[in-house]
């Protein structure tokens, strides 16, 4: 079997991207695990409107390092047989707490239910579905946001989506480092304000990477690891060409 430049390249590159996740910790966090009794749940319908709304959970960065993976929580009720829609998650950058510009980083996710449930709902993302967010890198002590927004939506009645945040029965504000917000299409505010309430989310920080590598670095690294992979390829094939020069000699 042959192997394209292309193949190699990709391969190199999943490598590299899966040995950065493994170098990643939690960075920033609001779980499950900070329900006191009495909390309950905010559910963030996000299939409500035409166009779906669009939330962030802002996070300030404790670390600095490149951004491999945020999660969130999203479910659906159930009895629903198949989710209505897609889920885009995209990284801003914030201004005056908000976010702000084009995203830093965007994706769409084809969600299904995991089986789970969360307050007798159906998990379709949960908060151990570590989404990649290549090419974002964080400053300790700045804001960011979590964007999250229904999109390709399918005629249904609603309201079959939502995002989970945490109710604190005792007025405290969840997560002191952000806030969970819904664009109006002019402004953002508070998702709630009493109590304030907080999106269920983690972050994942390596900070062993501290910046985007040089274009030039990037093209030598995957040169050599295509010349690796290669070798390593034909070592294990056992496909390599003998080749003599005019004296017989083996080059």
């Amino acid at each position: 079997m042959k192997y394209s430049q292309t193949m190699m390249l990709a391969l190199l590159l999943g490598l590299v991207c899966a040995s950065a996740q493994a170098d990643s910790t939690v960075d920033q966090s609001l779980t499950l695990s900070n329900l006191l009794s009495g909390d309950g749940f905010i559910s963030g319908t996000m299939d409500a409107f035409n166009p779906p709304i669009l939330t962030a959970q802002t996070f300030t960065a404790g670390e600095t390092g490149a951004l491999t993976g945020v999660s969130v929580l999203i479910v659906e009720p159930q009895g629903v047989p198949t989710p209505i829609a897609d889920v885009q998650i995209s990284i801003y950058s914030t201004a005056g707490g908000a976010p702000t510009g084009s995203p830093l980083f965007s994706t769409v996710l084809n969600v299904s239910n995991s089986g789970g449930t969360v307050g007798g709902a159906g998990v379709l993302l949960g908060l151990s579905n570590i989404i990649a967010t290549p090419g974002v890198f964080v400053d300790s002590g700045q804001t960011y946001a979590i964007g999250v927004q229904a999109v390709n939506v399918v005629p249904h009645t609603c309201c079959e989506l939502y995002q989970l945040g945490l109710y604190p029965a005792d007025g405290r504000d969840p997560y002191q480092g952000g806030a969970w917000l819904v664009w109006t299409g002019t402004s953002w505010r508070p998702v709630s304000t009493s109590p304030p309430g907080d999106a269920f989310f983690e972050t994942y920080v390596d900070t062993s990477v501290t910046s985007a590598p040089e274009p030039n670095s990037l093209f030598l690294l995957a040169s050599g690891g295509l010349m690796l992979a290669g070798l390593a390829f034909l070592k294990i094939s056992g496909a390599a060409t003998i080749v003599k020069n005019k004296r017989g000699e083996v080059v």
